[in-house]
């Protein structure tokens, strides 16, 4: 319908067997197979871990919902790309459940950033604990947010005793 179509996320139903339904353009895009190739394979043919992608839509099924549901998806050209699902069941008129309503998230790029993040934060702590300098970081109330190994051994108090004291009670 439209209203899938105007999504700027890729959309996909599938049935309770596990084959899938329905799909919109921009899950065509993500994956590189036509609607035509999608609508009557299985949900977990396209990803990393086939068995872990069954069991999310099997988990959406028994529980009625999941969210944040990670799986790496296998693009027709072999591209893996991080997709965070979010899917729900959805029932006939008489209530009985008929498929799963998923949305896809591309969250490589995502992840990535965080990774670097992590990186630097790692980079920087080593570069924070290598100094032969007692090091401290204080907030704007001047209260203790950080401290480097050396300030440890120079006051004899414990990071955790250390961090979220007053810097002036040192002095």
């Amino acid at each position: 319908s439209g209203l899938i179509e105007s999504s700027v996320d890729p959309m996909i139903t599938a049935a309770t067997d596990i084959t899938i339904t329905d799909v919109n353009e921009q899950m065509v895009r993500l994956t590189g197979y036509s609607r035509a190739q999608l609508i009557g394979s299985a949900f977990q043919d396209y990803f990393t871990e086939p068995e872990r992608a069954s069991g999310g839509v099997r988990k959406t099924l028994n529980e009625g919902f999941v969210t944040n549901y990670e799986l790496t998806l296998r693009s027709r050209h072999r591209r893996e790309i991080l997709v965070s699902f979010n899917a729900s069941v959805f029932k006939d008129t008489e209530g009985a459940i008929k498929g799963i309503f998923a949305v896809a998230r591309d969250v490589t790029e995502q992840r990535r950033l965080e990774e670097q993040l992590r990186e630097q934060q790692n980079y920087s702590r080593g570069l924070i604990e290598s100094s032969v300098d007692a090091l401290v970081t204080v907030d704007p109330e001047l209260v203790v947010t950080d401290v480097n190994e050396q300030m440890i051994k120079l006051t004899g108090y414990t990071r955790e005793e250390l961090i979220g004291s007053a810097f002036t009670d040192y002095f």
